[in-house]
C-alpha cells in the first residue's frame, strides 16, 4: 500500500508496483468493498443533506456486481488504449496502480463524508471536488507514464476513459441508486 501511497503524491510510479498477483487480488477485494460501502455512507449522507430519509432500491450485491463490472470495464479500457499504441506490455502494471489509487481515493471520500456528514454535509462540496480533480490527475499520471506521453495527455485519456465507462455502465445498470422521498429526487 506505500507503493499507492507514492504514486498518489506523485513521488512515484506503476513501474515500482511489484508483480504480485496475491496483492493484485486483494487490491480488487478492496475496491469492491470499499467502491460497494461507499453506497452506504453516499445514502447517509444525501440523507443528512435532504432532511429526509432515503430508501434503498438497489440491493447490495447489485451493487457489488456492477462494480465488479466497472472494475473490468476499466481494467478492458485501459489494456485497449495499451494496445492501440502496442504498450500492452505494461498493461497489468498501470490495470494495478489504477485499482490501487482508486482504493485510496474512494476510502479518502468515504472518509470525507463520513466526517462533513457529521459536521455540515452542505461543505463537503470542496474537499469530494478537491479529490476528484486529484484523482484524475493522478490517473493521468499513470496513463502518462504507460503511453510515454505528457501529463495533461494522460488525464485527458483518464477523464475520455471515465466517461466511457460510466456512460457504458449506466446504459447497461441504470442507475445505482435512486432517491425515493416523496417529491424529492427521483
Amino acid at each position: 500500500m506505500l507503493s499507492f501511497g507514492s504514486i498518489v503524491l506523485f513521488r512515484g510510479n506503476q513501474t515500482a508496483l511489484p508483480s504480485s498477483r496475491a496483492l493484485f487480488v486483494v487490491t480488487a477485494a478492496l475496491y469492491l468493498a470499499i467502491s460497494t460501502g461507499l453506497l452506504e455512507i453516499t445514502n447517509a449522507f444525501y440523507s443528512n443533506l435532504l432532511n429526509e430519509p432515503i430508501t434503498r432500491t438497489v440491493p447490495m450485491l447489485n451493487t457489488l456486481g456492477m462494480n465488479f463490472f466497472t472494475l473490468i470495464l476499466d481494467a478492458s479500457l485501459i489494456y485497449i488504449l495499451l494496445r492501440v499504441f502496442n504498450l500492452q506490455a505494461r498493461a497489468y502494471k498501470t490495470i494495478f496502480a489504477a485499482i490501487g489509487i482508486n482504493v485510496v481515493f474512494l476510502a479518502g471520500m468515504a472518509l470525507t463524508l463520513q466526517i462533513f456528514n457529521a459536521l455540515s454535509p452542505l461543505l463537503a462540496f470542496i474537499p469530494i471536488l478537491a479529490i476528484g480533480i486529484w484523482g484524475y490527475c493522478v490517473h493521468g499520471n499513470i496513463l502518462a507514464v504507460a503511453l510515454d506521453t505528457r501529463l495533461s495527455w494522460g488525464v485527458v485519456a483518464a477523464i475520455l476513459m471515465s466517461i466511457v465507462s460510466g456512460v457504458i455502465t449506466l446504459w447497461i445498470f441504470g442507475s445505482p441508486a435512486t432517491f425515493d422521498t416523496s417529491g424529492g429526487i427521483q
